[in-house]
């Protein structure tokens, strides 16, 4: 917007003494602009078209109180989220991943020749390896397939606009949801049976929120502790106390089973970040960069390339109704990137199986022994992988002779993406190899 300053002159001649008649309004602004004009050819001979314009400038973004969001998301009370331990989520897991894990990766073997000559006669039940499991003989919760059992259990009404779940969000203006990382611990796995028993997980926001970046650009990590344990039978069909309850969840959170820790980046919705979104998005067509290498071979590796209809069978199984895995309109115009991204969780079911692979095979052992002998994991997720793209997962046994060997044998894990750069980076230790 331009605005015109004028000589106090100029002002003064639309103000007449007391008692003449007034300029009529539009020869008053006639004559404004005459004297205006011969103001500015006098001052500026050279240049009579000049005028001074104002341009709005953006408004900066409010400062960020991080004491206060940490007082905020600290104070956040614990949820309790409870399942039913029956083997079909883990089996259609299985069966999703069943085209793209090489034999021994899986936690569960499928007979696939058996699965080729099945037909759809009366026998085909009998030799379709892919059937359900009985409840009898399907066995402990194994790594990996944990992911798609505890989903949130919230209608569409209360969730955020991305589909993403509101509890564990900083708030706006931090919208933008990522997965970084984690870690798993298989303290006692034993304890969580596909038998068609109540359990439960038990979710608090730890308190070690970090904050990031320049004011304006801040990252918000959070910390999502997950703490899962078997619900004991409390020996009443009706209702049950508040108080056993209560006490079923802290016991739960003192001694689990299985302790996940679930690393969540937070980012703006700005102006900023609106425009990084934009200009990454014109990069969509363009060939990605090799990234972080790794810096050295695997021992072994497998490779596939995730179509999105994996990523939907795993939205589906894990009930995640994130935009980012299932809209590839609403990734490129709003995250800016090229197409849909793989799960954080499904990268690491992928480690998971490279894990249950190798070590099968330096200790001689069937992956399902492997599967109860994985310890920990911990993982970052450096760069996103997308459906559609070919990835490589590769494994390498660590050798560190100052490590403590008797805390288990250690895995370097990771996913290479299409250009060989390192998108995840992990650490298993199991307890035999």
């Amino acid at each position: 917007m331009s605005s015109l300053f004028l000589p106090r002159s100029a002002v003064a001649a639309r103000w007449l003494p007391c008692g003449r008649s007034p300029v009529p309004a539009a020869a008053a602004v006639h004559s404004l602009c005459q004297q205006h004009r011969h103001h500015q050819q006098r001052r500026h001979p050279a240049d009579q078209r000049r005028s001074i314009v104002m341009v709005d400038q953006p408004q900066a973004d409010p400062p960020l109180d991080v004491d206060a969001l940490r007082a905020t998301l600290a104070a956040r009370p614990p949820t309790a989220t409870y399942d039913v331990l029956s083997p079909t989520h883990s089996h259609l897991l299985n069966v999703s991943l069943s085209d793209y894990l090489p034999a021994g990766a899986g936690a569960v073997e499928f007979d696939r020749q058996s699965a080729a000559s099945a037909t759809t006669t009366a026998t085909a039940a009998k030799t379709n390896p892919f059937v359900l499991p009985s409840a009898a003989s399907a066995g402990l919760l194994p790594p990996g397939p944990h992911l798609v059992y505890f989903p949130l259990q919230k209608p569409p009404s209360l969730l955020l606009p991305d589909g993403t779940d509101p509890t564990q969000s900083p708030g706006a203006p931090f919208v933008r949801r990522m997965w970084a990382g984690g870690s798993v611990r298989f303290l006692a796995p034993e304890n969580l049976l596909l038998d068609n028993r109540r359990a439960v997980c038990v979710e608090r926001l730890g308190p070690d929120i970090r904050v990031t970046g320049t004011p304006g650009a801040e990252k918000v990590f959070v910390n999502v502790w997950r703490r899962y344990g078997p619900v004991p039978d409390l020996g009443a069909r009706g209702a049950v106390s508040p108080e056993a309850i209560a006490g079923v969840e802290a016991a739960v959170e003192a001694d689990p089973a299985i302790e996940e820790l679930r690393t969540l980046v937070f980012l703006r919705d700005s102006p900023r970040a609106a425009k990084n979104d934009a200009e990454a998005a014109k990069e969509t067509q363009e060939p990605e960069r090799k990234g972080i290498q790794a810096a050295y071979p695997p021992d072994a590796s497998f490779s596939l390339t995730p179509p999105p209809s994996l990523l939907f069978h795993f939205s589906a199984l894990s009930f995640n109704a994130h935009a980012i895995h299932l809209d590839p309109q609403f990734c490129r115009e709003q995250e800016g990137h090229r197409g849909r991204l793989v799960h954080g969780p499904l990268s690491l079911v992928l480690l998971l199986a490279a894990v249950r692979k190798q070590v099968a095979k330096v200790v001689g052992t069937s992956p399902a022994e492997v599967t109860n002998s994985i310890q920990s994991i911990e993982y970052r997720n450096l760069a996103p992988l997308y459906a559609g793209e070919p990835l490589r997962v590769c494994i390498r046994q660590n050798h560190n002779g100052h490590r403590d060997q008797a805390a288990g044998a250690r895995w370097d894990v990771w996913i290479e993406g299409p250009q060989g750069g390192v998108s995840v980076r992990g650490v298993a230790v199991t307890n035999s190899g």
